[in-house]
């Protein structure tokens, strides 16, 4: 490179941290060999996220002894593995052998399990201690019920494991147990879990509320839809509530839903005895920026769409329309607590997500109860002679809606998934905008969304 046109290194870094992994490998895997100097920011990149992809055994041993191969010949990469994801097959693997191999990553911040039997989470304390570093922890696709599939174990790992512990030295010092004075869990979410036991999530959270980790937690989710229940009633204790340390919070994530009591009814009064209590609960979230709210009407639907194919018979029964009124329940609830009289509940909120397991065209009422909610977000205060007239919620900027069709709607059912699709665009515009307009007239970022 002539000396004329030579640029800082910190500048070619900045440019080359604008490629995506996912789209741009072979690019940055190019710069890496283009130059020794480019090395260290491009390992940055191509080894800050580490995916294990699910398959069978096989395809399981080949893809780890293949990774501890180049650990072995490079044990210096693993300082730049800042998350690692597991997607196993359905419980596949154990939390002796996560810990393990999580091990090797000194530098660990975030993990993923994926696919997991609940019976191998029985103390997720352990899990996150045993992980010094670990400040995030993400489930997705917990199951229940039945048996748990024999753990993976992958035979290549525990050859060559302590091979790589005499290489690298440090992954025996990352094993040891969270010290007093490491980092806690900052981020744990449980999410696309469609059919998990209610009494587990709840002892989840009471495990969190009671640990050291509690107060320094401040993002939560919990987005497990169709909560199930053991018992021939439902009981709405056993149901997960806001844990204690909302205070704390920044961002939560909570799934409500139409709860199937006795007899495979709607419990319409349950429902919105939890949509209250779970609103009522936000008021003690002082530091929150950011709600997602789900909405799973997936049972309602499957009614709905039972009784449209009986139509044609003389005894068939229309869909109650209390069933279509359950999302602008909860939105008259959510904008109730909003514009509670005095200080604002959530001052710093930022942004608003709903995500409904449902047609569109089951919002077709909320015309009014959106208005409510723009005038909860945006309406204004007199803070005094010094600051003057401000909005409540001087932060707020983006409004997020999604449908989950593709929940709701099995995915060999084309016609009906293309039909929903086409629907959805013309909803779009003759509905949802124009009862989303309040918000957009007065700036804020409107989304919304078909998945």
């Amino acid at each position: 490179m002539s000396p004329g046109l030579a640029l800082p290194i910190e500048t070619i870094e900045a440019v080359i941290k604008f490629l995506d992994p996912r789209d741009d490998y072979r690019t940055i895997v190019s710069c890496s060999l283009l130059c020794r100097t480019f090395l260290p920011v491009c390992r940055t990149l191509l080894w800050r996220d580490l995916v294990i992809a699910k398959g069978n055994d096989s395809r399981v041993s080949v893809e780890v002894a293949r990774l501890l191969e180049i650990l072995k010949r490079s044990p210096e990469v693993r300082l730049y593995v800042r998350s690692v994801n597991f997607g196993f097959g359905p419980g596949r693997y154990s939390v002796e052998y996560v810990v393990e191999f999580c091990a090797l990553f000194p530098a660990l911040r975030s993990l993923t399990l994926r696919t997991l039997h609940e019976g191998a989470l029985s103390n997720i304390l352990t899990l996150i201690d045993s992980i010094p570093t670990l400040k995030e922890l993400h489930l997705h696709d917990i199951y229940m019920g039945g048996e748990s599939a024999d753990p993976i174990h992958p035979d290549v790992f525990i050859d060559a494991y302590p091979t790589l512990n005499q290489i690298t030295k440090l992954a025996s010092l990352n094993a040891t147990a969270r010290s007093q004075n490491q980092p806690l869990l900052r981020v744990f979410s449980i999410s696309k879990c469609y059919d998990i036991e209610s009494t587990w999530l709840r002892k989840t959270i009471a495990t969190l509320e009671g640990s050291r980790h509690a107060s320094s937690l401040r993002s939560f989710g919990i987005e497990a839809a169709t909560l199930t229940h053991r018992r021939n009633y439902l009981d709405l204790d056993t149901l997960p509530r806001v844990p204690s340390f909302a205070p704390h919070l920044t961002h939560i994530g909570f799934t409500l839903n139409q709860f199937v009591g006795i007899h495979h009814c709607i419990d319409i009064a349950s429902s919105r005895t939890y949509v209250r209590r779970f609103c009522s609960d936000l008021r003690k979230c002082g530091a929150l920026r950011s709600l997602r709210l789900h909405f799973d009407c997936t049972f309602a639907y499957s009614m709905h769409a039972y009784f449209q194919r009986l139509g044609r018979f003389a005894f068939a029964r229309p869909v109650p329309p209390v069933l279509h009124e359950e999302p602008r329940y909860l939105l008259d609830r959510l904008a109730g607590v909003l514009s509670t009289p005095g200080s604002p509940p959530c001052p710093d909120l930022e942004h608003l997500s709903f995500v409904f397991f449902s047609p569109i065209d089951w919002l077709s009422g909320c015309g009014a109860a959106f208005a409510r909610l723009a005038q909860a977000c945006l309406d204004v205060d007199d803070a005094g002679p010094e600051l003057g007239v401000r909005r409540r919620y001087p932060r707020f900027a983006r409004l997020e809606i999604r449908f989950m069709i593709s929940r709701i709607i099995q995915p060999d059912q084309f016609v009906a998934l293309e039909e929903a699709r086409v629907q959805f665009v013309q909803d779009k515009e003759k509905m949802m905008m124009p009862m989303l307009a309040p918000f957009e007239q007065e700036g804020i970022a409107v989304d919304v969304v078909l998945e």
